[in-house]
């Protein structure tokens, strides 16, 4: 289980302090809303011990942060985002 892995639990609880969301993060007019629903994604399915299309929000975050490199340069919640994606890839394959 991957919650298991105390680090990549910290990480999770980092991303949903209210102080290191993006200003506006739950407005789904808002071009961060995608970043943040892809992120809650992977934990919802770290959570429900379903990691096989942990992958696809993965690469989601990717194609994100390469359209959209003006946001997530501006944001701590990209430098916390990049932690969970190095983690989930060292430690856990993905």
């Amino acid at each position: 289980m991957l919650f298991e892995d105390a680090e990549l639990l910290e990480i999770v609880r980092s991303l949903n302090e209210e102080k290191n969301l993006p200003s506006m993060a739950f407005r789904r007019n808002v071009r961060i809303y995608e970043l943040v629903i892809y992120v809650n994604n992977i934990i919802g399915r770290c959570i429900s011990n379903n990691e096989k299309s942990i992958l696809i929000f993965i690469e989601r975050i990717r194609v994100f942060s390469n359209d959209h490199s003006e946001l997530v340069a501006e944001t701590e919640y990209f430098a916390l985002v990049s932690n969970l994606l190095d983690r989930l890839e060292a430690k856990h394959g993905f």
